[in-house]
């Protein structure tokens, strides 16, 4: 869902592939499954079945090969997208719901794991897993983006998935937090087109299940499955 409130995404499996305008859908024959977007505004409805509104959007998506979010001012929807030759990034605007720009992902094909934007919308980064030869686990790319100049600041290609990577946020300044076999907190920087990570938390007998940063960056809290709650300075 949007921050705003007014937009709510999700997968559809109803629509194999479908392309929606404001007053009629026209569904392909191709066995992909559609994202659709609803108002939820306009006193819409959830995509199990409900009355369905005039505006909105879908475009085709296949689990794995894509991932989408709202940038935080809800004025702009993102797509990762990736087929077995090439991964981008497609910008749709909320208002119309058409196509405004695409990036191309110069990291190649990959599944797609997510597309996350920083609080205040300057920095967007995407991440995905890719087959590396000789290794028996995929391993996480992650590139950052710097979306007013469309730069991409940082890329590169992260540790196996054994490690444990589950979740990925987007600091304001571009720097990029991660959990890490869910008891280490890691923070990385970007510089000259890589990403050098620190820990700034270690917790080995805690299952680490949340760990914002406050909005100015001073202080990292995190949450663990035993209900207990840490609080670590970072500058």
């Amino acid at each position: 869902m949007s921050l705003d409130g007014k937009w709510f995404a999700s997968y559809d499996p109803s629509k194999e592939r479908a392309t929606f305008g404001f007053d009629q859908a026209k569904v392909n024959q191709d066995m992909q499954i559609g994202i659709q977007a609803t108002n939820e505004s306009a006193g819409a409805m959830n995509l199990n079945g409900r009355k369905s509104i005039k505006s909105g959007m879908a475009t085709p998506f296949d689990p794995g090969s894509s991932a989408f979010a709202f940038s935080p001012d809800g004025q702009t929807f993102v797509v990762q997208r990736s087929d077995q030759k090439s991964s981008q990034l497609e910008f749709y605007e909320t208002t119309t719901w058409k196509l405004t720009q695409s990036w191309p992902n110069l990291n190649g094909w990959g599944r797609v794991s997510g597309v996350h934007w920083s609080r205040n919308g300057h920095f967007l980064l995407s991440t995905w897993s890719v087959d590396v030869p000789g290794e028996a686990v995929a391993h996480m790319r992650l590139t950052l983006w710097r979306v007013r100049d469309k730069k991409r600041l940082a890329s590169t290609l992260a540790l196996n998935n054994q490690q444990g990577f589950a979740r990925f946020e987007v600091q304001d300044d571009g720097s990029i937090l991660n959990l890490w076999s869910n008891h280490s907190v890691c923070l990385s920087t970007p510089t000259s087109l890589s990403l050098k990570a620190r820990r700034v938390l270690v917790l080995p007998k805690e299952t680490i299940t949340a760990a914002p940063i406050s909005p100015g960056g001073a202080y990292l809290v995190a949450g663990t499955q035993s209900g207990r709650i840490y609080c670590q300075r970072l500058k």
